[in-house]
C-alpha cells in the first residue's frame, strides 16, 4: 500500500512505526511539490489525542497538535463530525529531501522534531510568523530554527486523504493489547495469529484472545488468560497470567509469584549483566504521576518514604522516576519490582533502563528461546470416554480372559487436554516431568530400573521411552 501512494514520485517517506494503516485499493499519490502528509478520516474525538490536518482540495492551511475540541472547530478541522488524523506518513519531494540534508551537520547534535520544527515551518503548517514559530515549544536551539523556518516557509504543504481508510495507533501498553486481543479490523485484516513461534495454549472468550509470541511455556495444562499478551519468555505456567496484561522477555519468575490483572511486567538485562524488572499497570501514563498500578503515585512515595526518586535537575513524571531496583537475577528483580519491603538499593528510572539495557543480550535470549521452541515437539490427543468393555483390556484381565473395549474420543472446552511435549536439553540427561506433581532426572539406564513399579515416580513416563525406543531399556 506505501508504494502503491509513492508510485512515480521521487522523494523521502518518513514513516512512524506506531501506527497500522488500512487503505483503500486506489488510495491515490503522494506525489506532489514540497511536502504531503497522508491523512485518514477519523471521528473528531481522536483529533484531541493525535495531530490534525486542515486543508481544502489537498491544500493544508493548518496542523494542529492535540488540540481541544473547541480549537478543532474553529480551525474547520471538523467536517461531518471527522477530521484529517495525521497517519504518520509524510513524503518529502527531491527539492526539500536536498535542503534538509544540506542542514544535516547543523542539525545533527540537537533533536529535531518532524511536526513541531519540520511540518509547522512549511507553507501550510499554520504559523503565521518567524516570531510565531519560533515561540513554539521545541528541544531545538532558536538559531536552528531560524535556519529551519527560512528554508522552509515557502515549501508546501499537501495533504491527502484517501476515502475508505482506517488507522490505529499503538502507543501505549493498552492499544497494544486492543489491537493484538481484540476483534479489529487489524488484527484479522493482517492475519494476526494467537499463537506465534510458540509453545503453549490461549483462551478465547467472546473474541478476545489471549496471544503468545516467542513464548515457551513448560506446563501443558495451563492456557493464557484471553486479553493478555506474552512476548519472548519462557514460563513454567500460564495460570500465573492475570486478565488484560503485557508480559515481556521473562527468564523466570519468584516461587509463587503471580503477575496481578492490569499490569505491564517486563524484564531486562543491563550491560553490566544484572537485571531489572518494570511493574506498572496497563493504563499509567508515563509522561505523567497520576498513578502507579491503580494506586495514587503521591500514596506510592509516601509508602516509599524516599526523597531521591528524581534528580534534582528533572521534570518528575513515571518516566524519570527511579523506582525499579538492580539486581543480580531476573527473579530478584522481579520481587523487587513489587516496592515493598525489597526495594532499597541502587534503582533506575524508564529512560535510565532504555540508555542501560544490553540490546545485544536482549535480542540473543530472543534468539536462543526461537532456537529452543523450533526443537520443541509437542503432541496431544483427546480424552475418552468408555462406553463398555472398560478394563478389559488391561493385565490380568486381557491375558486371561481377552478384552474388547468401546470408545468415544471426546475434546474438553474444544481442546484435547492430554499431551505430551519434548524439548532438547544442552546437556546428556533427561528430565521428566509430569506437571507439577512429579519430576525425574535420568542419567544412566539404571534411571529406569523402577518402571515397573507403578509407585516409582514418573514410572508410565519410563516404561513409555522405553516401548518407544527412546532409550534401551531392556528387561520387562
Amino acid at each position: 500500500q506505501l508504494l502503491k501512494l509513492c508510485a512515480g514520485a521521487h522523494g523521502v517517506v518518513v514513516a512512524c512505526g506506531d501506527v497500522l494503516l488500512k487503505l483503500p485499493d486506489e488510495p491515490g499519490s503522494l506525489a506532489n511539490q514540497g511536502v504531503t502528509g497522508l491523512a485518514v478520516p477519523a471521528p473528531k474525538d481522536y483529533g484531541t489525542r493525535h495531530g490534525v490536518y486542515v486543508s481544502r482540495e489537498g491544500r493544508c492551511s493548518q496542523y494542529l497538535q492535540k488540540a481541544s475540541p473547541a480549537e478543532l472547530e474553529r480551525a474547520g478541522a471538523v467536517v461531518d463530525d471527522k477530521v484529517a488524523l495525521d497517519s504518520g506518513v509524510v513524503f518529502f519531494d527531491v527539492a526539500t529531501s536536498r535542503k534538509l540534508v544540506a542542514l544535516a551537520d547543523a542539525a545533527i547534535r540537537h533533536r529535531v522534531e518532524l511536526y513541531g520544527d519540520l511540518i509547522q515551518a512549511l507553507d501550510g503548517g499554520g504559523v503565521a510568523s518567524e516570531d510565531a514559530f519560533l515561540a513554539l515549544k521545541s528541544d531545538a536551539p532558536l538559531s536552528l530554527r531560524r535556519i529551519l523556518y527560512e528554508q522552509l516557509r515557502d515549501v508546501p504543504l499537501h495533504v491527502l486523504t484517501p476515502r475508505d481508510s482506517a488507522f490505529a495507533h499503538v502507543g501505549t501498553s493498552q492499544e497494544l493489547l486492543d489491537v493484538l486481543c481484540r476483534p479489529s479490523l487489524f488484527r484479522e485484516g493482517l492475519g494476526l495469529h494467537a499463537l506465534s513461534q510458540s509453545v503453549g495454549a490461549s483462551s478465547e472468550d467472546d473474541g478476545v484472545r489471549g496471544v503468545l509470541l516467542n513464548s515457551l511455556v513448560a506446563c501443558g495444562a495451563s492456557s493464557l488468560i484471553a486479553g493478555s499478551f506474552v512476548e519472548h519468555s519462557r514460563l513454567a505456567s500460564l495460570d500465573v497470567v492475570g486478565a488484560n496484561c503485557v508480559v515481556s522477555c521473562v527468564r523466570g519468575l519468584p516461587p509463587g509469584f503471580r503477575i496481578p490483572p492490569d499490569t505491564l511486567l517486563q524484564q531486562t538485562q543491563l550491560s553490566d549483566g544484572r537485571f531489572v524488572c518494570v511493574m506498572m499497570g496497563v493504563k499509567d501514563d508515563v509522561k505523567g504521576m497520576d498513578t502507579l498500578r491503580g494506586e495514587p503515585f503521591s500514596q506510592v512515595l509516601e509508602r516509599l518514604q524516599s526523597d531521591d526518586v528524581w534528580p534534582s535537575d528533572t521534570t518528575k513524571t513515571l518516566w524519570t522516576a527511579r523506582l525499579w531496583p538492580i539486581r543480580e537475577t531476573p527473579e530478584d528483580a522481579t520481587r523487587a519490582a513489587l516496592l515493598t519491603d525489597d526495594w532499597l538499593g541502587e534503582k533506575l528510572s524508564l529512560a535510565d533502563i532504555l540508555q542501560q539495557a544490553d540490546r545485544g543480550a536482549e535480542l540473543a535470549w530472543r534468539d536462543a528461546l526461537r532456537d529452543h521452541i523450533s526443537h520443541t515437539v509437542t503432541a496431544t490427543a483427546p480424552l475418552r470416554i468408555d462406553l463398555a468393555g472398560g478394563w478389559s483390556d488391561t493385565p490380568p484381565i486381557c491375558h486371561e480372559a481377552g478384552g474388547a473395549v468401546c470408545n468415544v474420543a471426546v475434546t474438553l472446552d474444544g481442546k484435547r487436554p492430554v499431551g505430551c511435549r519434548c524439548s532438547p536439553l544442552a546437556r546428556k540427561e533427561l528430565i521428566l516431568r509430569i506437571e507439577d506433581t512429579q519430576t525425574c532426572v535420568v542419567t544412566s539406564l539404571e534411571d529406569l530400573g523402577d518402571r515397573s513399579d507403578p509407585r516409582a515416580p514418573c514410572a508410565l513416563l519410563k516404561c513409555a521411552l522405553v516401548v518407544a525406543g527412546g532409550v534401551g531399556g531392556g528387561g520387562p
